[in-house]
């Protein structure tokens, strides 16, 4: 019989001063928006405002979760619109913390980290998903995480 033991990967260190750098810049980037925006809610943020006082989780058009999340952060945090949009900003700062991490997990240094970490920073995409209450960045960060899992 002929036991074949996996051969044990090395990851590379962590780029914890550059990722928490960058982290630190699109939080602070997301609050400071949401501070001082001339513009108020979003429709959208309205609708899943109004559902997660009414729950009805079997006649809603979109994801239950981000009702049940727009209720649970007007419950702690009130209903002004940086603290509605709050947990989408720290989605968006977890979903940078993941580029990060899937990029040591293919064998990137620090610098390839501090990368991915920069490129989530400077997209579009990702910066204005993690702008609104919305359900997309909350997708975004589950299926990340579901791609890193595998």
């Amino acid at each position: 019989m002929v036991l074949l033991i996996p051969e044990r990967r090395h990851l590379k260190p962590f780029a914890t001063g550059a990722v928490a750098a960058l982290g630190g810049i699109k939080l602070g980037l997301h609050l400071w928006v949401n501070a001082t925006t001339p513009y108020g809610f979003h429709r959208d943020e309205l609708l899943y405002l109004a559902m997660g006082r009414h729950l009805q989780l079997w006649r809603m058009d979109f994801p239950p979760g981000i009702a049940l999340l727009a209720e649970a952060s007007r419950a702690v945090l009130g209903d002004s619109l940086p603290a509605i949009r709050l947990a989408p900003a720290l989605a968006g700062t977890a979903l940078l913390v993941a580029a990060a991490l899937f990029a040591r997990e293919l064998g990137g240094g620090r610098w390839a980290q501090g990368l991915a970490a920069l490129a989530v920073l400077a997209s579009p995409l990702f910066l204005r998903s993690a702008n609104l209450f919305q359900p997309v960045v909350f997708d975004q960060v589950a299926w990340t995480a579901a791609l890193f899992a595998l």
